[in-house]
C-alpha cells in the first residue's frame, strides 16, 4: 500500500465506529446481559460458565502478590488468573471494587459491549486512514464490527461449530489496533512513541487474553521488518521490540504467570487448525452461502469467514485488478506498473506485508494442511519441536490476522482507487449485504441472550447434587486429563455453591503438579482405606479400580460417579449396589462400571461434536 506520509485521519471518526459498535451489540444481544446481577445466562455450560466460575473463585481469594493468584480451583496450589480465562483486567477491577459492588456481580456483558465498541472504533480508525468522509468511515467500520470470530466467540453461537464461547477472544480490537499502528506508522517514528504504544498493546494482551500476544507481536515484527528494510534503523527496532517484550513479561509477572508449575504448552497443535477455505467458508454463519467441508470438527478454531458483503468487495477488487493488468498489458507498460506498485520505494512494505500474511496463514494451517476434507500436506514434527509449538495450540486463530489484512486491503483499494462517485454506493451496498448475510446468526443470538435463561445441568444428575449433604469441604477430581469440559463446569458450579475447593478445574494450560499430587493422594487413600469424610471424590473410568478395591461408597451422578467415605443417607436410590461391585468371594468386579463410564464418555463425545 503506497500510503501518503501525511495522516488524513479525523480524530472524531473513532466515535462513529464506537457508536455503531454499541448499537450493533444491543441489537444482537439486547440489554439483559448488561444487568450485573443477572448471572443465570452464565450457567449454561462450557467456556462461558468456566470463565464466570473462575472469576468467582478469584474474587473470593485474599489479595496476594502476584495479584492474579486464585485459590480453591487447584488444591492446594493457587493458580494465576491468566490460566482460567476470567479476563484479568475486568476481574481485578471488580475485585478492587468488591466492597461497593452487589453480592452477585458479573462483568461479561459489559466486556462484550466494550469489545463491540472498540472493534468499531478501531475499524473507523483504519477506514479513516483512507478517507475523510464520515459516512464512508462508518460504513467501513461495520465490516470490523460484524466479524465471524467475534460472533462465534463472545458468548457463543451454538450452531455448526458447537458451543464455542471463549469470551476474551472477542477482543479483536487488539489485532485491529496493531494494524492501525502499522497504517499510522508516520505517527510513531520516534522510538519513544513506538515503544510506548507497543508496550501498551503487549500489556493489554496479557490483561485480556494472552493468546493475542502472538498475533499483535507478529504484526509488530512485520512493521519493524519494514522499518529496518527501509531505514536500516536497528536501534528503533530494538527499542520497540524490547519495550513490547518487557511489557509482556512484566505484566505476566504481576498477574502470576510465572508462579506455580503450570505447563507452558498444550496438546493440539495441528488439530485445532484452519482450513485453506477458512476465508470463504461460512461455517453456518451465512444466510446466503452454504458451509463448505472441513477436514475435522476442530477446525472451528480457524473460523475467519469474511462475510458475503466483504467477499463482493474483494471480488470487485479482483475485477479491478484484472482490468488494470489488461490495460497495462495492452499499452505495454505492465512490467513498469507492477514494479512501481510493488517494488522500488515500496519494496520494504511489499516484503513485510507478504511475510505477515504468509507466516500467519501457514501458522493457521499448522502441520496438517487441508483443503476442504482433503489433506494435501502433513508435516511430522520432532517431539521437542511439537512440544514447543504447543504454545500455539489453537493455531487456527492466526487466520484472523489474514482475514483482517484482506479486509483492510479491499477497503483501501476501493476507497483510494475506485471512482470517487462510486465509492459511497459500493460501501453502502456491500455493508448492507454483510448485515443481511449475518442476520440469521444475529437473530439467533438475540433470541438466546435477550430472553431469560435457565441454569443447565446436562451431564450430572441434579437430583443427586441436591441430595448430597453440606458436609464436604473439598472435591477431588480423579484423573483430571480424562474429565471432560462439560463435567468440569458443572462440578465447578456445584463446588462454588457448596463453598468447596477443588483439586482441579478446566484450565487453559495443564497444572501437572496439582494433578499428580491429587491422584497420589487418591491412590494412597485407596490402598489404606483412609478416605476423608469431608472430601467428595469424582470418579471417571480410569479411577474405578482403586475406588472399588478401596471400598469407597459409589453413587451414579449422570455420566460420572461420586465416591464418599461414608454412606449418604437418602441417596440409596443412586448408590451402586455392593453386590454389583463384588463377587460372592469378596473379590472386586469393577470392569463393567469402567466400561459403562467409557461408553458414557464416548456418547458425550458424539453428542458434543456435530458433524457436517
Amino acid at each position: 500500500m503506497n500510503l501518503q506520509r501525511k495522516t488524513i485521519y479525523d480524530r472524531s471518526f473513532w466515535l462513529i465506529g464506537m457508536a455503531l459498535g454499541i448499537l450493533f451489540f444491543i441489537g444482537i444481544y439486547g440489554v439483559r446481559v448488561l444487568d450485573v446481577t443477572y448471572e443465570d445466562w452464565l450457567f449454561t455450560g462450557d467456556d462461558l460458565q468456566q470463565h464466570y466460575i473462575a472469576s468467582l473463585y478469584y474474587r473470593a481469594t485474599p489479595w496476594t502478590f502476584p495479584i492474579g493468584m486464585t485459590e480453591g480451583l487447584t488444591y492446594q496450589y493457587p493458580i494465576s488468573i491468566l490460566y482460567i480465562d476470567a479476563i484479568p483486567l475486568f476481574a481485578v477491577f471488580s475485585k478492587l471494587l468488591m466492597p461497593v459492588l452487589p453480592e452477585t456481580f458479573q462483568y461479561f456483558g459489559w466486556f462484550g459491549l466494550v469489545c463491540y465498541a472498540l472493534n468499531g472504533a478501531m475499524g473507523a480508525v483504519i477506514a479513516g486512514r483512507f478517507t475523510r468522509k464520515p459516512v464512508q468511515v462508518g460504513l467501513g467500520s461495520i465490516f470490523f464490527i460484524l466479524l465471524s470470530p467475534v460472533l462465534q466467540r463472545l458468548f457463543g453461537y451454538m450452531d455448526y461449530m458447537g458451543n464455542s464461547r471463549h469470551t476474551a477472544l472477542a477482543a479483536h480490537f487488539l489485532i485491529l489496533a496493531a494494524f492501525a499502528v502499522w497504517l499510522y506508522q508516520d505517527k510513531f517514528r520516534k522510538p519513544g512513541k513506538s515503544a510506548a504504544v507497543w508496550a501498551l498493546l503487549g500489556g493489554l494482551c496479557i490483561w485480556i487474553q494472552s493468546y493475542f500476544v502472538f498475533m499483535v507481536g507478529g504484526i509488530m515484527l512485520c512493521l519493524l521488518l519494514e522499518s529496518v528494510l527501509r531505514d536500516k534503523n536497528w536501534k528503533y527496532a530494538g527499542i520497540t521490540f524490547g519495550a513490547f517484550c518487557a511489557s509482556v513479561l512484566a505484566n505476566m509477572f504481576v498477574l502470576g504467570g510465572f508462579a506455580g508449575g503450570v505447563s507452558g504448552n498444550a496438546k493440539g497443535f495441528g488439530q485445532y487448525s484452519a482450513n485453506v477455505n477458512s476465508l470463504i467458508n461460512s461455517y453456518g454463519f451465512s444466510k446466503i452461502l452454504p458451509a463448505l467441508k472441513t477436514n475435522s470438527f476442530y477446525q472451528y478454531e480457524g473460523i475467519a469467514y469474511l462475510g458475503f458483503g466483504m467477499l463482493i468487495l474483494v471480488l470487485l477488487v479482483l475485477i479491478y485488478g484484472i482490468w488494470r493488468i489488461a490495460v497495462h498489458k495492452r499499452e505495454g507498460t505492465l512490467k513498469q506498473w507492477i514494479g512501481g506498485k510493488l517494488w522500488g520505494s515500496n519494496k520494504p512494505r511489499t516484503i513485510s506485508i507478504a511475510v505477515c500474511f504468509v507466516v500467519f496463514f501457514l501458522l493457521a494451517l499448522s502441520t496438517k494442511m487441508t483443503i476442504g476434507s482433503h489433506v494435501f500436506l502433513n508435516i511430522p514434527l520432532w517431539k521437542p519441536i511439537r512440544d514447543l509449538m504447543g504454545v500455539f495450540r489453537s493455531g487456527g486463530r492466526f487466520m484472523w490476522c489474514c482475514m483482517d489484512m484482506v479486509m483492510i486491503a479491499a477497503l483501501w483499494i476501493v476507497i483510494k482507487r475506485f471512482p470517487k462517485k462510486w465509492v459511497p454506493g459500493i460501501l453502502a451496498v456491500t455493508a448492507a449485504l454483510q448485515i443481511w448475510d449475518f442476520s440469521g446468526v444475529m437473530s439467533d443470538l438475540h433470541q438466546t441472550y435477550s430472553t431469560p435463561a435457565e441454569r443447565k445441568v446436562q451431564c450430572l444428575d441434579a437430583a443427586v447434587l441436591e441430595a448430597l449433604p453440606d458436609t464436604y469441604s473439598r472435591m477431588l477430581v480423579v484423573d483430571p486429563e480424562t474429565c471432560r469440559t462439560e463435567y468440569y463446569v458443572e462440578l465447578g458450579a456445584f463446588a462454588w455453591e457448596r463453598n468447596m475447593t477443588m483439586n482441579y478445574f478446566y484450565l487453559s494450560r495443564q497444572y501437572p503438579r496439582a494433578a499428580e499430587e491429587s491422584y497420589a493422594e487418591y491412590e494412597q487413600a485407596a490402598k489404606t482405606g483412609s478416605w476423608q469424610k469431608d472430601v467428595l471424590y469424582v470418579i471417571d473410568k480410569d479411577a474405578v479400580e482403586p475406588a472399588v478395591e478401596g471400598h469407597l461408597h459409589l453413587y451414579h451422578c449422570g455420566y460420572l460417579v461420586f465416591g464418599t467415605a461414608e454412606e449418604v443417607p437418602g441417596l440409596e436410590w443412586a448408590a451402586i449396589p455392593k453386590e454389583s461391585l463384588y463377587r460372592e468371594d469378596g473379590t472386586p468386579d469393577w470392569e463393567w462400571l469402567q466400561d459403562k463410564l467409557e461408553a458414557d464418555n464416548d456418547y458425550m463425545s458424539k453428542k458434543r461434536i456435530k458433524k457436517e
